[in-house]
């Protein structure tokens, strides 16, 4: 048994609301298995769904924010397909199509920092209360462990939204180092996987 099976059981969200015009799969969609290099300090919305695919994009409304721009990460020959008014939220990561009904069981964002990744779980769509402790950390392991094999870097680092904090504390740089945080490397994932699947190694 993988870290990826035990996962198929845990709960499982759907979007909690939407606005008019939020229909579109994100531009910058790519799943973790296909996914390009980051750049530095490039932020990343991503969403673990209920069908197993580990899926990141970009969110419209951080363009005029001085971060990421989506435009810069979508082919020019794409850019007349993109609709400037969508916001390309967490929904646009998880369109129901075929078997797969639209349920994320983990969403939040994603940068590359100089040293590390940072991941900040914040998704107003898609927070995912069901999940016990032992369950997030399961996943977390396994979130960041693809996130590694991906991106190249050896550290990834969660961070839980604090109170109603918004997402410009996220744009806005590195968290203070003294914020509560869980780190994952390659070699605490392969621990942790041993350790909670009764000797069974980690495959990520």
């Amino acid at each position: 048994m993988y870290l990826s099976c035990r996962i198929d059981s845990f709960p499982k969200v759907y979007a909690r609301y939407d606005y008019p015009g939020e229909e579109g799969i994100n531009p910058a969609y790519s799943d973790i298995e296909r996914c390009e290099p980051l750049c530095p300090d490039e932020k990343r919305i991503w969403a673990l769904r209920g069908d197993g695919t580990l899926a990141t994009g970009i969110k419209n409304i951080c363009v005029r924010k001085g971060n990421t721009d989506l435009f810069q990460k979508v082919e020019d020959t794409l850019h007349k397909y993109v609709d400037k008014t969508n916001r390309y939220g967490h929904p646009s990561l998880a369109l129901p199509e075929g078997t797969y009904d639209g349920s994320v069981h983990y969403a939040g964002w994603l940068c590359n920092r100089s040293d590390h990744l940072q991941v900040f779980l914040l998704s107003g769509r898609f927070h995912n209360k069901m999940l016990s402790e032992e369950q997030r950390d399961i996943i977390e392991a396994y979130v960041a462990g693809k996130f590694i094999n991906a991106y190249g870097q050896d550290r990834v680092v969660f961070y839980d939204q604090i109170g109603d904090e918004r997402l410009d504390i996220f744009l806005a740089g590195p968290f203070p180092k003294d914020r509560p945080c869980r780190t994952y490397t390659q070699d605490s994932i392969k621990k942790f996987a041993y350790e909670r699947l009764i000797g069974t190694p980690a495959r990520l």
